[in-house]
């Protein structure tokens, strides 16, 4: 149970006992081990529910929460499922901007595409490398198996985490609304 929110929370893994040698004696052979110790040690899978890994700001529209929820769901298990996931977010991001992910003759148009199509009066262009760089994550996750490691999925969440930030806060709005009443 979570100490300051009463949560109970399920952990599922793995757990090996680890033999540690602690002291060496000096012998005709060399130096040998003369003291262990024995060490358990766990490696968490899954959680339920899922750990939180960021707070996502309250305004970025749930089709977009859940999947990165979703992603938080399995960051353990499958770092590459996971950053996958994060990929799928910003192309649900892009949409809810105005970037299509059709042209007008309704052929696909790639993620790539998309996001360097963004224009510079755009308020999703000064996010391009953030997006950009959630994208090249997913594919390495997509296409190529077991190329994501955790540290590069905790990467790509602290770039999801700065987008929506940007995006989603308090201060970019306030910021955007003053930009359209100095258009006005």
């Amino acid at each position: 149970m979570h100490h300051k929110c009463g949560d109970k929370v399920i952990v599922c893994g793995e757990g090996t006992i680890e033999e540690n040698y602690t002291d060496y004696i000096l012998t005709e052979e060399g130096y040998c081990p003369c003291e262990r110790e024995f060490i358990d040690v766990f490696t968490p899978r899954y959680f339920q529910p899922a750990l939180n890994l960021f707070k996502v700001p309250d305004k970025v529209p749930s089709e977009i929460k859940d999947i990165i929820y979703e992603s938080f769901a399995l960051t353990l298990s499958s770092p590459s499922s996971a950053v996958n996931k994060l990929r799928i977010a910003i192309e649900i991001l892009l949409t809810e901007f105005g970037i299509q992910g059709k042209d007008r003759k309704g052929a696909f148009v790639s993620l790539d595409q998309r996001i360097k199509s963004i224009e510079q009066n755009h308020i999703l262009f000064p996010q391009q490398q953030l997006l950009l760089a959630i994208k090249w994550l997913g594919n390495s996750g997509s296409h190529e198996e077991n190329a994501i490691f955790i540290d590069e999925l905790f990467d790509a969440f602290q770039i999801i985490e700065k987008l929506l930030n940007n995006l989603y806060s308090y201060d970019r709005i306030l910021e955007m609304a003053q930009l359209i009443s100095q258009k006005k």
